[in-house]
């Protein structure tokens, strides 16, 4: 039997509307930073441990971070990322070595 993919309770769904007037320039990056740093979030391993009061807490607190400290946070995670990526080239060009000695 195969399982259904079920919604989250504690999911926040991102920001669909249109920004008007100043916001424009804010939102174009807040909302997709707040959907990176929910993913962010619900993906660390502590989360899963919370309750669903201090699950929906932490998102509701996410989501009122001005968009500066969002877009701040999204960088951060972004350049994290990078230096996994990193870390990752250059653990498979060690096995790669101790794989073929001799190269």
């Amino acid at each position: 039997m195969q399982e259904k993919d079920q919604p989250k309770i504690e999911d926040v769904p991102c920001p669909d509307h249109e920004p008007t007037g100043v916001e424009k320039e804010q939102e174009e990056d807040g909302s997709d930073a707040f959907c990176v740093l929910q993913e962010v979030l619900e993906a660390a391993t502590v989360f899963p441990t919370f309750g669903k009061n201090q699950q929906k807490m932490l998102l509701r607190n996410l989501k009122n971070l001005p968009a500066q400290r969002k877009k701040e946070l999204t960088d951060e995670w972004k350049a994290l990322l990078d230096d996994e990526m990193k870390l990752n080239i250059k653990k498979l060009t060690f096995a790669a070595k101790l794989a073929n000695p001799n190269a």
